[in-house]
This record gives structure tokens, sequence and C-alpha cells, in this order.
């Protein structure tokens, strides 16, 4: 019994499972079921898929007709089961390439923009920069636009198998080294613009492989060179190809005859600035031309004569062949070009005539014939031109009068005749062109008086008329110009006095009336000049009417530059036709607003020179240089943010105004020799950071010490000669030249003159007598006075705190002692602060620096005083005094320091906080024990030795880590525009840290009157600065490369050393040693006693890299920091260890015991 129960039992277990497992089986069936008709739907759309395909062409082209068999049809099938990816799958592999190729991208540089590298997103489609779309029937990536994404390094390859793609975009970035030919592998794509990068070696032609669908091609502004390859010109499609501003060679004809037959549907050929050979009419032949609108080729090396088979490329409206080897005369046929609308000849040898079938151009607008050997005399045709506005034709020997006739040009808007033959009188005719804008008539040989009629010019904007033999007044209707900018009068016989009408020009920014006979005063109201110069830049550029050639910009921007001064010479130097469009349209779309100047120099002006005027923003340079002027220099020319005073050769008396002040963050040139100047120097001069060139010589009633900080630390002799009563500190570095100065005593550091004892005849016993007890009775009642102010100021600075509603007593260095009721709220001012700095007030930092006693200075840089300050519990910090101006609210201020606050980078000196108080700006930063590397670099013999060429390479890569930072990780990027010796800070251990950061821009803030200021020390500011006036992250690369060759040499960037040397610098004198392969001599003997050749030779290249005075070929600072570590590798450097700080320590004892 008890077995047939437990067979039961068992055998209801038995049927239970067996219904689970048929339970499991019919889900599983059931499952599989589901799947089997999901798969079957889905290969249906996939068959559908197929069959939409045959009937449509995979890349274009007619529809085809394709006969396929059952058998084929199942085979296919098959296959597609097999291996054919669906289109989630096509945009999961698409995924997979992008985020591979910016991954790669990613660990050369990091970019915000690429965040989404860390999105675990199903699809690309919503990433920035990112686009989807159907191609051949599937989802894809079709569209990738990374342009101005500031993308760094090489360019990965992998953008290959994104074979959907249709428009890749990686212009305005930084890329560097070659172009990844797998592109090639994308057959789909249809527009590629790789532009203004830095892309070098030769163009790959595997780009080309499978360039059936491209229509759009640009690598221009790269540094792409060698031949283009000929596979570009046979992609049927192209409609652009751009390959402007590259180093690009070779016989374009024969390159493009193997392929030019596939050119049918060319609309834009751009070579510009390249060197392509070639006979031109070759090359016109070799283009089917029928399509072709846009051709410029200039700046290349083409030769041969312009064609008169171009007149068959029947829709060219634009032709640029300027800057090339071009000769005969200009064809006829051209007249068959009837939509031309701009035509560049200029800069090459054509000969001959101006055409009068220029008539004939019913479009033509712009004309550049410029820079040739055109003769004869101006067409009369141009006034009959109905669309002419820009005419162009200086530099030819163009001769004859200037006809009457050009008075009727219905709508010429620029004329450009200088530099020709020209004779006879300016017609006062030409007052009847309402239209026009800019005249120049200059370097001719016009002879009579200026047309008072041209004050119905009220259009006008620029007006130059120098170097003729134009003579009597400057005529009193000019002042009716309300939109003239520039007026160019130099270099004739001009004379009379300035009319005070002219003061009306409520625009005139740049006046130049140098050499000329122009006498009388100067009219008080000049400085009402310019003062609405902004609303006319604001027309120009609200109308953006600018002509689609460059039309002489180089030659006009040379006439623009008043003279060879700062801060125009590196503009004078640096100017590459390049660069002249977008200097001139600069100048014209007020991006030169700063820079106004009175070029007034060499004439026969007399009287005072006029007092500045509050509002007189704009003008940057006063040239007065050569005339009769007489007073005193303005007590106010502070009101003025100046770049240059020359007062050179006049008769200028009196002191030298306590000016400098707030002129220190513009000031450049002060020239005041050959006048009559007294007294001592005023204090302000030695704030004057950014002063490169400098002049007070032959004022023999100058007394006392000449400057000795900023600027005037290199004491330079020149700029004091014939003025005896001047001196110099004992410890100041002096030019070796025949006349020496006297070193200063201490009466004459006090500012007190020598007696002056005259024992002539004539004077008696008596008189000496007086003079003596006079002279005794003064110096007890000095003793006295000096006396009492000593015992009051050691009274004011025992009396901080008395209580609640105390007395506070603060001295400063400029003021007298002042006595404030200080309320709590101005004296319990909290510290904000950042890290582990304990909780403080302002008056902890008062009383830390001893009320900011000289004695605790440690620092005094363009940004303020630095002082150390013991805390109460114990911390040493550096606390920095930042400029005073008051301009810049406290919001601002609290948002800047907020943002430098939480930076922290090892190579970085960190802000501990920070403190406002009225006008007061107070940074506390972490004090560094071992100062500056300036200090160890210049101070002495002793500790210059201590810095081996190990540590000076550990020194630099430490601080290019700190600036790479900066540049390409912080957010906001920062550019710090005061890179220097002076701010690379050095700790116990000898790492180095960067300071300073950040601080640039909170002075432009602060500086209310001055609209630009680009920060930076002279020797170390890059040469484009002069021209731009914008900071960015290649001119710190720039004054780092400086910083590099102080490692290396052991000198400073500018200075004495260079006195008579070759390059007049440290930038200059290391290229001439370079270039003379003399690179050896660079080197300071301890870097050579301790450095080996091959590193240093590394190290030196790469510095000379970094100061290039082309902008584009500096490295970023990512790669400088990057090959400086691996320099640092291969030296095997280490960490200091404890022995090495040791060791750093001991001889830093020895060194301050000396």
């Amino acid at each position: 019994m008890q077995f047939v129960t437990t067979l039961i039992s068992r055998t209801r277990r038995l049927e239970h499972h067996l219904h689970i497992f048929v339970a499991i089986i019919s889900c599983r069936m059931l499952s599989f079921l589901f799947k089997f008709i999901y798969h079957g739907l889905g290969l249906w759309i996939f068959t559908l898929s197929l069959a939409l395909a045959v009937a449509e062409p995979l890349r274009g082209g007619e529809p085809a007709s394709l006969t396929i068999s059952n058998g084929d049809a199942s085979a296919g099938l098959g296959r597609g089961l097999q291996s054919e990816p669906s289109s989630d799958e096509w945009l999961k592999q698409d995924q997979s390439a992008l985020k591979s190729w910016a991954l790669s991208l990613q660990n050369q540089t990091y970019n915000i923009k690429l965040r989404w590298l860390s999105d675990n997103a199903s699809t690309p489609c919503a990433w920035y920069g990112v686009q989807c779309g159907v191609s051949e029937g599937v989802a894809r990536i079709t569209i990738i636009n990374f342009s101005l994404f500031n993308l760094t390094g090489t360019m990965p390859s992998g953008l290959g198998r994104l074979t959907g793609l249709r428009t890749l975009n990686l212009a305005n970035n930084n890329f560097s080294g070659g172009i990844s030919d797998d592109i090639g592998n994308s057959f789909n794509l249809k527009e590629l613009d790789l532009s203004f990068n830095a892309f070098s070696g030769n163009l790959p032609k595997g780009l080309f492989d499978n360039c059936q669908n491209l229509e759009y091609f640009d690598v221009s502004h790269n540094n792409l060179e060698g031949p283009v390859p000929h596979e570009l010109w046979s992609c049927s499609n192209l409609q652009t190809v751009r390959l402007r501003n590259n180093n690009f060679t070779g016989d374009l004809a024969s390159s493009i005859a193997q392929q030019g037959s596939f050119l049918k549907k060319l609309e834009n050929l751009d070579l510009y600035l390249n060197g392509f050979t070639g006979n031109l009419s070759d090359v016109v032949d070799s283009i089917t031309c029928s399509s072709l609108a846009h051709l410029d080729l200039s700046f290349n090396y083409f030769s041969g004569v312009i064609p008169a088979s171009l007149g068959r490329c029947s829709n060219l409206s634009y032709i640029n062949f300027q800057e090339n080897d071009l000769a005969g005369t200009i064809p006829e046929e051209l007249v068959q070009l009837q939509k031309l609308e701009s035509l560049g000849l200029g800069s090459n040898n054509l000969f001959g005539t101006l055409p009068e079938s220029f008539l004939q151009f019913p479009a033509l607008s712009a004309i550049d014939v410029s820079q040739n050997f055109l003769s004869g005399v101006v067409p009369k045709c141009l006034s009959e031109m109905p669309s002419l506005r820009y005419f162009v034709a200086h530099s030819n020997n163009i001769s004859g009068l200037i006809p009457l006739e050009l008075a009727h040009a219905p709508t010429l808007y620029h004329l450009d005749l200088g530099n020709n033959s020209l004779s006879g009188e300016i017609p006062p005719e030409l007052a009847n062109l309402t239209t026009l804008r800019f005249l120049r008539l200059s370097n001719n040989q016009l002879h009579g008086s200026l047309p008072s009629a041209f004050g119905n010019l009220t259009s006008l904007q620029a007006l130059d008329l120098s170097a003729n033999n134009l003579s009597g007044p400057l005529p009193s209707s000019f002042g009716n110009l309300l939109s003239l900018l520039w007026l160019q009068l130099a270099e004739n016989q001009l004379g009379g006095s300035i009319p005070v009408e002219i003061t009306g020009c409520s625009s005139l920014l740049w006046l130049n009336l140098r050499n000329n006979r122009f006498s009388g005063t100067i009219p008080r109201d000049l400085f009402s000049m310019g003062s609405r110069a902004g609303a006319e830049f604001s027309f120009i550029q609200k109308s953006n009417d600018f002509p689609p050639i460059s039309f002489g910009e180089c030659s006009l921007a040379q006439s623009w530059i008043p003279d060879d001064v700062v801060p125009f010479r590196n503009m004078v130097k640096d100017l590459r036709h390049d660069q002249c469009r977008q200097r001139w349209v600069d100048m014209l779309t007020g991006k030169k607003l700063s820079l106004g100047y009175w070029q007034l120099s060499n004439n026969n002006f007399s009287g005072p020179i006029p007092m500045p005027v509050t509002g007189s923003m704009n003008l940057s340079c006063l040239l007065l240089s050569n005339n009769m002027l007489s007073g005193s220099i303005p007590y106010n020319m502070d009101e003025v943010p100046l770049y240059n005073i020359d007062l050179t050769n006049n008769s200028i008396d009196g002191p030298i105004p306590d000016i400098f002040e707030r002129l220190a963050p513009t000031l450049q040139s002060l020239h005041l020799s050959y006048n009559r100047l007294s007294g001592f120097f005023p204090s302000s001069l030695n704030k004057l950071s950014f002063l490169s060139t400098y002049n007070f010589s032959f004022n023999p009633d100058l007394e006392g010490p000449v400057p000795n900080n900023a600027s005037f630390r290199n004491f330079d002799p020149t700029a004091y000669l014939n003025n005896s009563k001047l001196c110099r500190w004992a410890d100041a570095t002096q030019k070796p030249v025949p006349q020496e100065m006297k070193f200063c005593s201490n009466s004459s550091a006090l500012g007190l003159a020598p007696p002056r004892m005259e024992g002539r005849n004539g004077f008696s016993k008596h008189v000496v007598l007086i003079c003596t007890l006079i002279g005794v009775f003064g110096a007890i009642l000095l003793f006295l006075a000096v006396g009492s102010m000593f015992l009051l100021a050691m009274k004011c600075r025992n009396r901080h705190f008395l209580g609640r509603k105390q007395v506070a007593v603060f001295t400063d260095a400029d003021n007298d002692c002042r006595v404030y009721d200080a309320l709590p709220v101005n004296l319990f001012v909290s510290v904000t602060c950042f890290g582990s700095l304990k909780a403080l007030t302002y008056s902890d930092l008062v009383l830390a620096t001893d009320n900011f006693s000289s004695a605790k200075i440690i620092g005094d840089g363009g940004f303020g005083m630095v002082y150390k300050a013991k805390l109460a519990d114990g911390t040493t910090v550096a606390i920095k005094k930042l400029v005073q101006d008051g301009a810049q609210g406290d919001r601002e201020f609290q948002a800047e320091m907020e943002t430098l606050g939480r930076i922290k980078h090892t190579n970085l000196v960190p802000l501990l906080g920070y403190c406002c108080l009225s006008r007061e700006r107070l940074l506390v930063y972490k004090c560094l024990s071992n100062g500056s590397l300036d200090d160890w670099l210049y101070e002495s013999e002793d500790r210059a030795a201590v810095l081996t060429w190990p540590l000076r390479l550990r020194i630099a890569a430490g601080i290019a880590q700190g600036l790479s930072f900066l540049h390409h990780q912080c957010e906001p990027l920062i550019i710090h525009r005061d890179m220097k010796t002076s701010n690379i800070l050095l700790d116990e251990n000898f790492d180095a840290c960067l300071t300073d950061f950040g601080l640039a821009r909170i002075v432009d803030l602060q500086m209310s009157h001055v609209s630009t200021v680009v920060a930076g020390t002279p020797g170390y500011v890059p040469p484009e600065y002069g021209e731009t006036w914008r900071a960015t992250a290649k001119g710190d690369v720039y004054s780092f490369g400086v910083v590099m060759l102080e490692l290396a040499s052991g000198k400073r960037p500018i200075g004495p050393d260079f006195q008579g040397l070759e390059g007049g610098n440290l930038v200059g004198w290391v290229r001439a040693l370079m270039k003379a392969d003399r690179h050896t001599e660079v080197y300071d003997p301890i870097v050579m006693r301790t450095g080996d050749a091959e590193s240093l030779q590394e190290f030196l290249a790469l510095a000379v890299s970094c100061t290039s005075a082309d902008v584009r070929p500096r490295p970023t600072m990512l790669l400088v920091s990057a090959k400086l570590e691996e320099l640092k590798l291969r030296l095997k450097l280490e960490e200091p260890q404890t022995n090495t700080s040791h060791q750093y320590s001991s001889i830093i004892s020895d060194i301050k015991d000396m």
C-alpha cells in the first residue's frame, strides 16, 4: 500500500513537471513564432527597399533597368540576410566610426564641443555638429560640420568609413600635419572644406579616388605644398576649387591638360597666393570655361600675355590676375565679357594705354591696373561707364592733365591715380563727384592751390594729395567735410595757419600735414576733431561697401601710416600683401579707432600746445617735432590715452608734468629732446612699463636722478645727452659711450639741488654771508619739518584701531598721512577666500603688510605692487595691490576673481583670496619662496649658476604645462597677455609656477579711458600686436618662446647686449646666428657646460618656431608642452627628491650669505 501511494505521488509529481515543461516549450515556441513573424516583416521591408534601390541609380545618374531571375533573387536575398546591415546598424557603424575618430583627436586636445563623446545616446543625430539623413535608402550620418571647434593636433584617419557622408567641414581649426587620404573612401561626398588650418605636406591623391560626386573642394589657407595631383581635375562634377594661400607649385597648364576636359561644370577656380607657374594662355585654353564665373590666379608666377581667347568665357564676372609676370597690352577682346564686374590686372608688366573699350563693359564696377607700365592719359571714357565705382591706376606712367570729363562719372566711389606723372592743377570740377568717398592724387606733379570747392564733397572719407607741389592755404571750407576720416597733405608747400573751421571735421582721426610751411598757433579746439568718428565707422560697417578685389590696400596702408614710429613701426616692417586688405578694412570699420594721430612735424607752428578736452579718446599719437612751439606741456595731457608723444626740437619749457601714471597702459614712445625743460623727473615716469623708445637729450636745465624703474631699468645715456645736471644710480647698467653720467649723491636722491657758489666780481662779502645765514636757517627749518613729519607718521602708525567707531590711520607711499573716520563697514570688509585660507578681513591685510609698507614690497609689475605678508596664523602670502582707477564695478571684478579662484594647476600660482574696498583691489596669492625666474637669471652670476640646463629645461616644461592648461583646458580659456620671466615664480624645489594670468583682462576693465589695451612687456610682445591690437593664444606662444630663448642664452629680450648687433633684440639676434649656422654662440656658458648638444639644439629650434614673425607656423602650447616633456624625459629628469631640495637650499643659503 505504501508502495502504491509512493508511486502515485511520484506520478503526479512527474505529471506536474511535464505540464511545466510543456508550458515552457509552448512559451518559447510562441516567442519563436513572434520573432519569425517580426523578421519576416523586416525581410519583406528589406526586399522592398532593395527593389526601390534597384529602381534608382546607386549614386546619381539616369534610372537603370535590371533583370533579375528568381534564382539570382534568392541568392542575393540570402547574401543580404547574411551580411547586409540594417538601417539602425548602418547608423551604429557610423556612430562608432565617428566616435573612434573623435576619441583619437581628443587624446591630442580637449574640446568642450566634443563633450558628446561621453554621451551614451543611441543615435549620433543629436550630437553637436552632426546631422543625419537618408543615404541610399538608409539612415546615415550625412553632414559633419566641426568648423570653428578649435580642434588641434594631427588629423586622425577613420572618416572614410562614413560612406554616407555628403558634407565634411573642418574649416577654421588648428589641424596640423598631413591630410588623411582615407576621406577618399567617402564616395558620396559632395562638399569637402578643410580651409583655415595648418595642414602641411602634399595634397594626397587618394582624396580623389572616388570623387565622382564632389562639387565643392576647399583647402585654402593652409601650408600645403608641392604639385596638385592631376586626379583632382578628373572630378567631373566639380563646381568650386579653392586652393588659395598655400605653397602649391608646378605647371598648372600641364596638370589640368591631362584631365581638364572633365571640368565642364567648373564655376569658381581660386588659386590666389601660391607658386603655380605656366603660360596663362595655356591655362585658359586647358579649361572648359563655359560655366566659369570666378577666376582668381593672382599672386602666382604665371607668365605670357593676357590671352584673347579669354573672351570666350562668356559667364566670367570676376577676373584677378594681379601679381604675376604677365606682359603685353590689355586685349580688346575682353569686351566680349559682358557680365564682367571686376577686373584685377595690377602688379604685372603690362604696357600700352588704357583701352577706350572699357566703355563697353555695362556691368564693370571695379578696375585695378596699378603697378604696371601703362602710359598715356586718363581715359575720358571713365566718365561714361554706367557701373564704374572703383578705379585704381596708381604707380604707372600716366601723364597729362586730369580730364574735366571725369567730373561727370555717375557712380565713381573710389579714384586712385597716385604715383604717376599727372600735371597741371586739380580741377575744381571734381567737386561734382557727389558719390566720391576716396580720392588719392599723391606723388604726382600737380601744382596750384587746394580747390575750396572740395568742401562740397560731403561724402568724402579720405583725401590724399601729398607729395605734390601744391601751395597756398588750407581752405576753411574743408571744415564742412563731416565724413572725412583721413586728410593727407604732407610733403607740399602749403602755408598759412590751420583754419579754425577745420575743427568742425568731427570724424577726422588721421591728420597729416608734415613737411609743409604752416605757421601760427595750433587751434585750441583741435582736440575736438574725431569725436564723431564712431558714427562714420558705423555707417561704413552697415553699408559693407568694399570692392570684390584687392585694390591697392598695401599702398594705401603705407600712406596711412604717419611715420616709422610706434605703434605703427611693426606695420611698416611686417605689412604683407595678404594682410593689407584686412588692415585697410579694419581701419575703415573702426577697429583702429584708438590709433588717431596728429602728424604736424616739420612746419613753423608756434605758441602753446592746445589743452586736451574731455572726450579726446581716439588720439594716440601727438607728433609735433621740429616746430617753434613754446610754453609748457599741458598738465592734463593724461586725459588722452596716448601711445606716442614727440615734441622734439621745439621751445617747450617748464617742468615735465606728473602725468604718466594714467598713461602707463598705453605710452610706448616719449621724445622730449632739444627743448628747454627744467626741474626734476616726475616719479610717475617709473610707471611706464610699455615704453620702448624715449629721449630727453639737450634739455640742460633738467636735474636730479634719471628714472630707473620699469622701462628705464636698463640705463641708456644716449637718451640724456648734454644734460649735465642729471645723475644716475650707481647700480644702473650703462652702455659704453664716450659721455659718462655722474652718480647720484644722497642729496640728489632727495631731490635737492647742490648749492651754487659764485665768487665773481661784484658779489660782496655781505651778500655771501646773508646767503650762508639763509642756507643755515633753511636747513634748520627743514630738519624740524622732517622731524615733525616723522613723529606724526609714527603716531599715525601706532593708532590703528581704538574701538568700534574708532579713528584708523593709513599711510600711503604717494600721499600724506590721512585720518579717516573708519566705521566697521570699511575696516572689516571680508576677504573672499578660496581653499584652505582662514577667514580674513581687509584690516588683517593692512596689519600683515605694515599698512603696505615699502619695506614689504617684493615685486613691482605693470599690474601693481606685490607685498610679502605674514598673516596672524603664521601663513606667508603675497598680496598684490592692483593699479587703481576705479572704473570697474565691484560686480565685474568679483566675477573675474571667482573665475580665477577656481583655476587649479600645479604650474599656476593659486589665487587664495581677494578683497574690494572702495577703489582698493587686493589679491592674495600663495607666496613661493624662491622668487622669480627673472631674479635667478639676472640678479647675479652666482644665482644664474644654480640654473643648470636640466633645471632650466624642467622650468620651461612646467610653465608650458601651465600655459597649455590656460589655453586648452580652462573654461573659459584664458590668454595670459604678459608672459615673461618675472611672472614665473619658483618654489623651494625650483618647481615653476606662472602668475598674473587673467590680470590683463581685469586691468582692461578698469582702464575706462583706454578703448583697447593689449598687455605685454617690450621684448615679449609679438609683432602682430602692433597691427591687430588683439591678444591671442599664439601671442602667448611668442612670449613663451622669448622666455625659452632667455633660458638658453641668459640674455634679456632687449637692452644694451644687442647694441650694434644684427637683429637688434634677442629674437632677431638668435635668428641671425641660426641663419649663419652659429647657434652654439647663443647658449649661456652655464647651459653649454651642463647640457647636451642634441637637446639644446632641439630646444632652440622649438623656441625659434614659437617666435616666428608669422602667426600661423607657431605651434600651440599643447604641442610645445609635449615636445618639452619629451626632451625632459630624454634627459631622464626625475621629480625633485629630498636630497635635491637640500642641495638647492644649501646653495641658496650660501648665496644669501654673500
